[in-house]
């Protein structure tokens, strides 16, 4: 096969704050292993060494309320491509909306549809009062939906991580099938830590940067409702959010406060860590694109409860790699941790079924599929002209 000279505009790559982060890391590696010539593109503070790559960085966002800063990156960025579209044949956006500013190109531009939340939450089943934020939140939306379908339709292809995806932005936004091609995500490599022990019988982890559309609020209720007969249970709630003060009064009111501890943004390998130390991972998100961290929790062999909305329903076999429970069903939800917790035989079943998943969602078939996509968009940008 052709080898490529390949840019990679990303927001994330020494941190994995997101699957974005991981994606970016696993990606721009394996690439390079095959001999293609990655320069990658992040801001200053994610900015790393990597073999075989080239890194430039862009001034870290400032006063930019967008996740990741996308809306000011998406400015760098179309600076950084105005000026090296010459030395490159093709540029991939690992979050597709940072490609905003990206009117045409004389080389092909590709670009990573990560989730569809802002689509997700114009269904009418979705639960827009578990936000405190729903007012804000919809105005950001509303701005979010116009600027992805200008977006994802100048791209010559749209990569999207799950099927769920992939649909909703072909319904959402009206943009062709055969524009968008489905990649799931592939785990990186990386050595499986000592676990970290944390306090709690059971000990539930929650990792996640956006506290209500990843679940907390229904997973603090099953906390709730299991506390009288499982008094020992700990919640740890890795990430950060705005409306955490919002999340603790509520954890107040529910009788949770001294089973509660948040632990903010931690390092990768500590998070790893404490994923390897606790009896359950539980993310019941109210929508996932396709849900990295569960394949992380599933690495280290932490049984995984999983929201049923969204790509990880679609990828993970239910009741053998993961407890599906629909994010608003508090009562099934802890019905799924007190039967991991209680069932020892269930948990070393979902830790075997865990295993076996990610040795199917590999960065090295990963890079395939996007090697094979981003071959067939040069042919095809040659032959257009």
């Amino acid at each position: 096969m052709s080898k490529f000279k390949i840019l990679i505009c990303s927001q994330q790559l020494a941190s994995f704050r997101s699957g974005v982060g991981t994606y970016t890391f696993g990606l721009v590696r394996e690439l390079a292993n095959r001999g293609h010539r990655v320069t990658v593109v992040v801001p200053e503070s994610e900015a790393m060494e990597i073999p075989g790559i080239n890194t430039n960085s862009v001034p870290c966002p400032t006063f930019d309320p967008t996740p990741g800063g996308w809306l000011s990156l998406g400015n760098s960025f179309n600076r950084i491509l105005r000026s090296e579209w010459k030395n490159h044949d093709l540029v991939h956006f690992t979050d597709a909306r940072e490609a905003w500013r990206i009117k045409s190109s004389p080389i092909p531009i590709t670009g990573m549809a990560n989730d569809s939340y802002a689509l997700d939450w114009l269904d009418e089943n979705y639960p827009r009062n578990l936000f405190a934020d729903r007012r804000s939140r919809s105005a950001y939306y509303y701005f979010l939906r116009w600027t992805e379908k200008r977006t994802y339709d100048r791209l010559d292809v749209l990569l999207a991580n799950s099927g769920h995806v992939a649909k909703s932005v072909v319904s959402g936004y009206g943009i062709e099938k055969e524009h968008v091609t489905v990649i799931n995500y592939g785990l990186p490599e990386w050595t499986v830590p000592e676990p970290l022990l944390l306090d709690g019988s059971p000990c539930i982890l929650f990792v996640g940067g956006n506290f209500q559309r990843k679940g907390l609020p229904v997973l603090l209720e099953a906390a709730s409702a299991l506390k009288n007969h499982m008094p020992g249970l700990q919640l740890h709630v890795v990430g950060q959010d705005r409306n955490q003060p919002a999340m603790e009064k509520l954890a107040s009111r529910l009788g949770l406060r001294d089973a509660l501890e948040f632990h903010g943004w931690q390092p990768n390998e500590r998070v790893r860590a404490m994923m390897a130390g606790a009896d359950i991972f539980a993310l019941p998100s109210l929508t996932e694109g396709f849900g990295m961290v569960y394949l992380e929790a599933m690495r280290v062999g932490t049984p995984v409860i999983a929201t049923s909305i969204g790509g990880a329903s679609e990828v993970f076999g239910d009741g053998e790699e993961a407890l599906f429970v629909h994010p608003t069903d508090v009562d099934g939800l802890a019905n799924a941790i007190e039967k991991i917790a209680l069932n020892q035989k269930l948990a070393n079943h979902l830790r075997k079924g865990g295993f076996d998943a990610v040795k199917r969602f590999t960065v090295e078939a990963m890079a395939e599929k996007t090697e094979h996509l981003f071959l067939e968009v040069l042919e095809k940008r040659s032959e257009g002209k």
